[in-house]
């Protein structure tokens, strides 16, 4: 199937207070009175919610070797992850680029503001792909016996950052999402993610 495209409602998308919390680096309360809600406003005009996935066969090619139909690569952990997997779904997520701009912003006129707006917008973008990762595993879970993996990412454990621009390709996240990759494989939009679902039969 090709790769689908799915808009978000930003007020669907709940911020997570303990991660909030973790990123601020102390707790939320110790914010200047009325910054938070000041910085959440400025966040929801500019974040354009979205997501796009495709489904995929799980190809085994070798040892700790995958391919997800973009290319094989070596992974010991998603190989792990992706145990009893046949199929998968690849999704990639985006608060879109007009957050990087008022970051970019604010990083001049209000370093403070960029600093809260940062941590509320990493805390959103991980909190759309809590949803993305809720929806797609319904969509899953409605097929009688399956059930889904845990969601893995490019660059954590041993999977490869290298992999992005095959991934991005495969789930057309440049036209979808307007997703681009830094030589390093660092994305544009900066709040954006992609992920593996794999599917239990």
């Amino acid at each position: 199937m090709d790769a689908v495209l799915r808009e978000v409602s930003g007020d669907q998308v709940f911020v997570n207070e303990r991660e909030f919390a973790a990123r601020l680096g102390q707790p939320v309360s110790a914010l200047q009175p009325g910054l938070r809600e000041e910085c959440e406003a400025l966040l929801s005009k500019v974040a354009s919610c979205r997501y796009c996935f495709r489904e995929t066969r799980v190809t085994r090619t070798g040892e700790d070797e995958l391919d997800l139909g973009f290319g094989a690569f070596h992974s010991h952990a998603l190989t792990l992850n992706l145990q009893g997997c046949e199929e998968a779904i690849l999704f990639a997520a985006t608060l879109g680029a007009g957050v990087d701009r008022l970051m970019k912003r604010l990083s001049v006129s209000s370093p403070a503001r960029n600093f809260v707006v940062n941590a509320l917008a990493s805390t959103k973008a991980e909190a759309l792909c809590d949803l993305a990762n809720r929806e797609l595993a319904t969509r899953v879970l409605g097929e009688t016996g399956r059930s889904c993996a845990p969601r893995f990412s490019p660059g954590y454990g041993d999977v490869p950052l290298a992999i992005q621009p095959g991934f991005i390709h495969f789930v057309n996240a440049g036209k979808l999402l307007g997703i681009t990759l830094s030589e390093a494989c660092f994305m544009y939009p900066t709040k954006s993610v992609t992920a593996v679902i794999g599917i239990r039969n």
